[in-house]
């Protein structure tokens, strides 16, 4: 069975793992912007704004729906990424790695988005002098369409960064002039994410033993979320590793904020592959939706794999690597997990052996 490949795994011991007995991530590698709310953008403004320093990313995931309120007229939208130098002395800038799409469907613009930024990492440099800006992101976003956008950069010195969507026809000297979007609500109480938070990575260590039963680590997992749980075991899974989720908070009212699902973020997964059995045996990786339709590019060591569709949750998952181990021998694998935007969470990582 090749790499890539979505299998049918409602029928055979993956789909009732045993948790790994890893019970936690270390976060780190810088911050994190999240702009996703409100996910709809009807106007222009600022989405969300916060100043910075270091290493950091900002992950963005907005869809235009101008012309969406009584009245109102579609029209097409630019989606800006702003860094402002507030100093008084010339702010250097790395940009370490890109990607961004638009696409009338969000889970191929956050996918295509993530294709591009796992390949785009040649980095680059830019000098933004006092009082000046540097805009990224996307000059003409129609009607219906989602912009998603993945950026890390790099400063000495900090930098106001925004996310504004403005009309085309907004000139540069009136985007200073811009309010901000008030924080979009459901009617259940729930919401999309905007926020600065303190990790960019989660690092975390998992064993697993060749010829024992299927294991699993469930990523992604929003412990308040209402996602298609399982039958009466499933509560075992309902639970978050220690360190998955530090506390963020919201620049633009000062509140605390968590990232439920770690979009933005990237789950560096070091799996060590253990072999006590007698003969080779080979240990099948593969990822498994668990909230609805997942489409997302995961990476294995240096190879990245793309599902040619979207995979179906609980039932469906995605082959990302085959291991055959030495007898008595050791085997380490690293997988490297953002979530897509756009992708239901959360997600499983399973470990066996398919028969």
């Amino acid at each position: 069975m090749d790499v890539g490949t979505i299998v049918d795994i409602a029928q055979i011991p993956a789909a009732y793992p045993k948790p790994f007995y890893t019970n936690r991530f270390y976060p780190g590698g810088g911050s994190l912007i999240v702009s996703n709310n409100p996910e709809e953008v009807n106007g222009q403004g600022i989405l969300y704004q916060d100043t910075v320093q270091g290493a950091w990313r900002v992950f963005v995931h907005h869809q235009n729906k101008t012309g969406s309120e009584s009245g109102g007229i579609p029209q097409p939208i630019k989606l800006l990424i702003m860094l402002k130098n507030l100093g008084r002395e010339a702010a250097s800038i790395v940009i370490e790695r890109s990607g961004a799409a638009s696409h009338i469907e969000p889970y191929i613009a956050g996918n295509r988005a993530l294709v591009q930024f796992l390949q785009n990492n040649i980095p680059a440099r830019l000098e933004i002098q006092p009082g000046s800006f540097a805009c990224w992101g996307i000059e003409c976003l129609g009607y219906g369409e989602t912009f998603a956008g993945i950026y890390d950069f790099i400063s000495e010195m900090p930098v106001e960064t925004s996310i504004a969507a403005v009309y085309t026809t907004c000139k540069k000297a009136d985007i200073g002039k811009l309010s901000f979007f008030k924080q979009h609500i459901n009617n259940d109480g729930s919401f999309t994410i905007r926020g600065t938070f303190p990790y960019r990575e989660l690092v975390g260590y998992f064993q697993h033993f060749v010829g024992g039963a299927w294991r699993g680590a469930q990523l992604g997992n929003n412990p308040y979320g209402n996602y298609l749980r399982d039958p009466w075991w499933d509560w075992i899974w309902s639970q978050v590793y220690v360190g998955e989720y530090p506390a963020g908070w919201n620049a633009v009212d000062r509140n605390p904020v968590f990232n439920w699902g770690n979009y933005g973020a990237i789950y560096k997964i070091q799996l060590y592959m253990e072999h006590h059995v007698e003969v080779p045996k080979r240990t099948d990786i593969l990822i498994n939706p668990r909230g609805g339709i997942y489409f997302g590019t995961i990476q294995v060591d240096e190879q990245k794999v793309e599902p040619v569709e979207p995979i179906k949750p609980l039932s469906e998952a995605l082959l990302l690597d085959t291991v055959w181990t030495a007898i008595k021998g050791r085997h380490h694998k690293t997988i490297c997990f953002m979530p897509a935007g756009g992708a239901s969470l959360p997600v499983r990582l399973l470990v066996g052996t398919m028969q």
